[in-house]
Formats: C-alpha cells, structure tokens, sequence
C-alpha cells in the first residue's frame, strides 16, 4: 500500500506540473494570439487553442482528483493531504495579469495553492516557470511593503494632527 501511495503521488505531482504548464499557456495564448487576433479566421483559430488547452486541464484536473481520492482509500497522512488538496473549479481559471511583471490588475488576485507547492524538478526544468514564481514573490513583497509603508505613514500623519493641536 506504501508504495501504491508514492505512485500516487508521484502521478498527483506530475498532474499538478503539466496543470502549471497548460494554464500558463492559455495565459499566453490569451495574451499574445487571441488579443492580437486582426481578422475572424485568426480569432478561430485562436480560440481553437484555448479551447485544447481547456481540455488538457480538465483531464489534467480529473487525473488529479483520481490521485488524491486513490491517496484517501489509502490512508494517506494528513501532512500529505494538507499539501495535496482538494481541486475547486475555481481554481483551474488563469490571469494574463499573473503573468505580467507591471500588472496593477493583479494586486487583488490569489494563486492558487498548487502554485506554491514544491514540484520536484518543477523550476528546474522551465526557466521561465521559475521567472514567473520570482515575478509572483517579488510582487507580493512589494505589496507587503506598500502596507507597510502606509501604515508607517498614517501612524506619523496622526501623531503630526495630535502635536499640531
């Protein structure tokens, strides 16, 4: 049983790789064909891409749950399960903003955990995966620090109004 829960999920993660990849691809296509689409027959075309890839992702998604439902019947330990959770709809949606280094639309949007997740061989293997998982970190530390600047801020600002008066 040991060893039919590590293939598991070894398959879990060679799932949630090929689920990275695919919706970063419809992130792309999104951003650089169907937006750049000038006439009907490109738009199609377009669209014909996405529309592939959606289906890579559901069956990526439904190998997925197979996986984690085959780890529960296995008596998975609750560590692993923590890490391998389960997959909402919500989740397989994707953001040509999550992939921009400038974006401001991105500030209020979430990753989803399988982003976060250590694959193994994950970034090694794309480097333009580990560029996007720098650009996302780096994003979120510079929201941090806004906050935190703001907070700096407005604690000064009402210590200023209480020594004016």
């Amino acid at each position: 049983a040991e060893m039919e829960l590590e293939l598991h999920i070894a398959q879990a993660n060679d799932t949630l790789h090929g689920l990275h990849l695919a919706l970063a691809d419809k992130a792309v296509i999104f951003r650089g064909v169907v937006r750049s689409a000038t006439n009907y027959s490109m738009r199609t075309w377009a669209w014909q891409m996405v529309h592939s890839i959606d289906r890579s992702v559901k069956q990526y998604s439904a190998i997925y749950c197979h996986c984690r439902t085959a780890m529960i019947a296995l008596g998975a330990k609750p560590e692993i399960l923590k890490q391998y959770q389960e997959l909402q709809k919500s989740h397989l949606t994707t953001s040509t903003a999550a992939f921009t280094q400038g974006a401001h639309d991105h500030q209020a949007s979430q990753l989803p955990w399988f982003w976060s997740i250590d694959i193994p061989r994950d970034t090694s293997s794309k480097s333009w995966l580990t560029e996007f998982y720098r650009i996302h970190w780096l994003h979120a530390k510079a929201g941090k620090d806004h906050w935190e600047e703001e907070e700096e801020l407005l604690t000064s600002e009402f210590q200023w109004v209480i020594n004016y008066f």
